[in-house]
């Protein structure tokens, strides 16, 4: 495998594993926020709802109270529009218009709450049903259940919105939990990618910083002419071909290193050889040298030492060689004598 593709690839894998697990994280924080605002302004809704239920429900007995004071018809229309409202609250409580989890959980005391407006709507249409309601002694008793009635519905729409507010509390704790147990996990992702950055690195550093050091130790060696050490590098890669081919390199420059050690043995060997025969033949010829002239001089003297003239001439009668008797005759020295055509001379003498 080429280090391109080698490197390239994890890199890559590295890079789809960080953007995949970073991607992850974000679309599934945000589907969540989004479903946790979702819930928070249901839950805030509610608690609205149910606050607004406990108002409207101490708003629901001053219609008939006044009607019975008054005895104005038109407090009927107005109990009947705080009916229509307060039914409507009930709808949306009820989870008819959306979804509502804390009315899940409530949904007795919703239902006994529901019960007793049943109740105290029958007791108003009762009091409204009264001709003469002032001073009406009938509607003041059916005024005090209605009012004790209220009274109760009160305390369970208090209980109701308390309940209410609980929940909301406890789904902002484990929204909270939720966002802690979040970062709990973008740290540990946060602990994956420094891993994976370590594991990268020595990747790199096993497969290329590593494989370069012993390039630079080998070369050191190779310089320094050992050429005995190999490279020990089996990537697979590029990086191993190369050292594949320096042992190889090396090989033939150790065999190319033994080839030239080889032929200047031999060549020393044989200028040695040489050498030597040349320095017995000088001390030879020297020898002879020392013997032709000792023997030149025993010659000369010899020649020098006899008392008749002797002359040695050439073919034109040119005196070559002659004895110190003969320069005496002369009075000169035998050198002067040589090349002239002394024969005449010598032959008078």
């Amino acid at each position: 495998m080429k280090i391109r593709t080698k490197y390239l690839g994890f890199l890559s894998l590295f890079i789809i594993m960080f953007t995949g697990l970073i991607l992850g994280v974000v679309l599934h924080m945000k589907k969540l926020n989004s479903k946790n605002i979702k819930e928070m302004l249901n839950y805030q809704n509610e608690n609205e709802m149910v606050y607004s239920l406990e108002l409207s429900l101490n708003k629901l007995i001053m219609p008939a109270n006044d009607y019975l004071i008054h005895g104005d018809e038109e407090e009927r229309y107005t109990f009947e529009d705080l009916v229509a409202d307060v039914n409507r609250q009930f709808e949306i409580l009820e989870g008819k218009h959306y979804s509502t989890r804390i009315m899940a959980e409530e949904r007795e005391l919703l239902s006994s709450l529901k019960d007793k407006y049943t109740i105290v709507i029958s007791l108003a249409e009762k009091i409204f049903d009264i001709p003469n309601p002032t001073g009406n002694e009938e509607g003041a008793l059916l005024m005090e259940e209605m009012d004790l009635l209220i009274d109760n519905m009160t305390k369970d729409a208090k209980e109701l919105n308390r309940k209410a507010r609980l929940n909301t509390l406890v789904k902002v704790e484990a929204i909270d939990a939720q966002f802690h147990r979040y970062m709990i996990i973008v740290l540990c992702i946060l602990v994956v990618i420094i891993v994976s950055t370590g594991l990268y690195g020595l990747f790199l550093t096993k497969g290329i910083v590593i494989p370069i050091r012993r390039f630079v130790e080998y070369t050191g060696f190779v310089r320094a002419g050992n050429f005995e050490r190999r490279l020990d590098i089996k990537t697979g890669d590029e990086i191993g071909t190369l050292a594949v081919s320096l042992n190889g390199m090396t090989q033939r420059l150790k065999a190319s290193q033994d080839t030239i050690k080889e032929h200047t043995d031999k060549l020393e060997e044989t200028v040695g050889e040489r050498t030597r025969a040349l320095k017995d033949a000088i001390e030879e010829l020297q020898e002879l040298n020392i013997k032709v002239e000792n023997a030149k001089r025993d010659w000369e003297t010899t020649f020098d030492s006899i008392s008749d003239i002797i002359s040695i001439l050439d073919s034109d009668f040119n005196i070559t060689r002659c004895n110190q008797a003969l320069a005496r005759k002369f009075n000169t020295k035998p050198e002067e004598l040589v090349g002239g055509k002394w024969c005449l001379a010598i032959c008078l003498v």
